[in-house]
C-alpha cells in the first residue's frame, strides 16, 4: 500500500551506505627513508646493516589518506653503539586524523665489533703467457697493504689479490702495469678497507728455453 515510501526510504538507505562508506577509514602503507647518525668511537665498526628504508602503515579518514604528502625521513642515532634499534617507536611526522598502525621491520638487533688493521702481502694472479714464452722475475710494488676493519674480519685475512695480469698478445721483453686490489676476492669490501686502491707490477717475458 506504502510502496512510494518503500522505494525512497531504499533510496536514502543506498544514498547514506554510500555517504559513510565513502568517508570511512582508509589504510596504507608507505616507504620512509632512514637516515644514520654515525657512532663518534672511531675504534667501533657496526656489522649489521641497517635498511635504507623502512615500511610504515598507516590508518585515517580516506580523504586524509588520498591526499597525505610523503612523510619524513627517520634518524637512527648510533651514538654510544646500542645494541638494538626500534622503528616502531620512531617519531614519525603524520598529519593530524592519520596514526601509525606498524612498522616493518619493527626494530633490528646490532652487532659491533673493534676496528683494528694490519699489512698483508699481495699476491698476482697471472694468465698463461703466449706460446713459446715464460714468465720471469714478477714483482709487485709495494708488495704489501695495510688493511683496516672489524678484527673478526680482519683476523681472518692473510693475503690479498690482485685483479689478474693478462698475458696474452704480449711480447718478449720487459712489462709495467697498475693492477687493482681486489679485495672481493678475499674479503668483504663492505668492511674492509685497503690504503691503496692499486700496485704497480713489474714482469718480464722471455723465450722458452728448449
Amino acid at each position: 500500500e506504502n510502496w512510494s515510501l518503500k522505494i525512497i526510504s531504499v533510496v536514502i538507505a543506498l544514498a547514506l551506505y554510500v555517504v559513510l562508506h565513502s568517508g570511512g577509514d582508509q589504510q596504507r602503507t608507505v616507504d620512509v627513508e632512514v637516515n644514520q647518525v654515525p657512532s663518534k668511537d672511531g675504534n667501533k665498526v657496526l656489522l649489521t646493516s641497517i635498511p635504507g628504508r623502512v615500511r610504515l602503515t598507516v590508518r585515517g579518514p580516506r580523504s586524509l589518506i588520498d591526499d597525505m604528502p610523503s612523510i619524513e625521513s627517520i634518524d637512527v642515532d648510533l651514538t654510544g653503539e646500542p645494541t638494538t634499534v626500534r622503528f616502531d617507536t620512531a617519531n614519525f611526522k603524520m598529519p593530524p586524523g592519520i596514526h601509525k598502525v606498524g612498522v616493518t621491520p619493527p626494530y633490528i638487533n646490532l652487532r659491533w665489533d673493534t676496528k683494528v688493521g694490519k699489512r698483508v702481502r699481495v699476491e698476482v694472479p697471472t694468465s698463461q703467457p703466449p706460446e713459446g714464452l715464460s714468465l720471469k722475475r714478477l714483482t709487485v710494488e709495494p708488495d704489501a697493504v695495510t688493511i683496516t676493519g672489524p678484527k673478526t674480519r680482519i683476523d681472518t685475512v692473510q693475503r690479498l689479490h690482485t685483479a689478474t695480469l693478462e698475458l696474452k698478445d704480449r711480447v718478449v721483453g720487459t712489462h709495467l702495469q697498475k693492477l687493482v686490489v681486489d679485495v672481493s676476492a678475499d674479503a668483504d669490501p663492505a668492511v674492509v678497507k685497503t690504503d691503496l686502491e692499486s700496485v704497480d707490477v713489474r714482469f718480464e717475458l722471455v723465450h722458452e728455453t728448449k
